[in-house]
């Protein structure tokens, strides 16, 4: 369950950081940096 959970915030990061990307918007690239510390402590 846990990696999992750590695959699914991964997944979520790398949308945050894809929309940040693509759509220049500073909200996306911190909700990334913000989502990572939880996926790694998982």
């Amino acid at each position: 369950p846990a990696s999992m959970l750590s695959m699914f915030l991964y997944m979520v990061m790398a949308g945050y950081a894809a929309l940040g990307l693509i759509f220049n918007t500073r909200l996306s690239s911190m909700m990334a940096s913000a989502v990572a510390p939880t996926g790694a402590l998982f």
